[in-house]
């Protein structure tokens, strides 16, 4: 059989080794529980992370809704803009040929001797072609009413001159 030294000796190997596992089990607890703090420290963080994400979500969502909502307000207020513009190409077409006949009105006046020519042509002077209709820049139709009057304030205007 074995002999009592060689059996101590065994066992106080055996005690060693033991011990050293002993040491090492208590240090990887310790471990151990380092990481289960940290994985609740990490388990909140992906719950504030994911929270925040779903925030970004609906606020990128309603970025989209109010840009859609912008770009629709900017499309109609383009559309009122292009009515406008062609309105004012109109009325400046008109201004200029009013502005010709004016122009010769008055030269054909000086030409002919004064006041009396001039009112002679103002009253034989042919009126303008009635304009076409159009939308005005708040959608209705027009009448050319309008037109009717501003050429009456015209002509009092230049009979008021002479």
């Amino acid at each position: 059989m074995i002999s009592p030294e060689i059996s101590l000796i065994v066992d106080l190997v055996g005690m060693g080794l033991l011990s050293a596992v002993i040491v090492y089990a208590v240090r990887l607890n310790a471990r151990l529980g380092s990481l289960k703090s940290d994985k609740k420290e990490l388990e909140a963080l992906l719950a504030g992370f994911a929270q925040s994400t779903q925030r970004a979500e609906n606020a990128l969502a309603r970025l989209k809704v109010g840009s859609s909502e912008a770009g629709d307000a900017v499309g109609a207020q383009l559309a009122q803009a292009r009515e406008l513009r062609d309105d004012l190409a109109f009325i400046i077409d008109r201004a200029a040929d009013t502005a010709e006949r004016l122009e010769q009105a008055i030269r054909d006046s000086r030409e002919l001797g004064g006041p009396a020519a001039s009112a002679k042509l103002a009253k034989t002077a042919k009126p303008a072609a009635a304009p076409p209709e159009r939308r005005g820049p708040a959608g209705g139709e027009r009448d050319g009413r309008g037109g009717a009057r501003v050429k009456s304030d015209l002509l009092k205007t230049l009979q008021g001159m002479r």
